[in-house]
C-alpha cells in the first residue's frame, strides 16, 4: 500500500509558549543593549543639577562683586 505524501504547509508551527519565549528574549536582549544609554540618561540629570547649583553660586558671587564694584566707584567719585 502506498501512502500519500503530506501536502500541508507547516510554516506557522510555533505555539503560544514559543512566541512568548521569543518575545521575552527579544525584550531582554534590547534591555541589555540599551542599558548603558539609560544609565547615562540618569547621570545626566545629576550633572544638570550640579551645573545649576554651580551657576546659582557663580551668579550670587558675580552680584556681590558688582555691588562691591559699584560701591568702590561711588567712593572714588566722592573722593574726587
Amino acid at each position: 500500500m502506498i501512502r500519500r505524501r503530506d501536502r500541508t504547509i507547516s510554516i506557522f508551527t510555533l505555539s503560544a509558549l514559543d512566541l512568548f519565549a521569543v518575545a521575552m528574549g527579544a525584550f531582554v536582549l534590547m534591555a541589555l543593549v540599551l542599558m548603558p544609554y539609560y544609565r547615562k540618561h540618569f547621570d545626566a540629570f545629576e550633572r544638570i543639577d550640579a551645573v545649576e547649583a554651580a551657576t546659582r553660586s557663580l551668579r550670587a558671587e558675580a552680584e556681590q562683586l558688582r555691588r562691591a564694584s559699584d560701591a568702590e566707584a561711588r567712593a572714588a567719585e566722592e573722593a574726587l
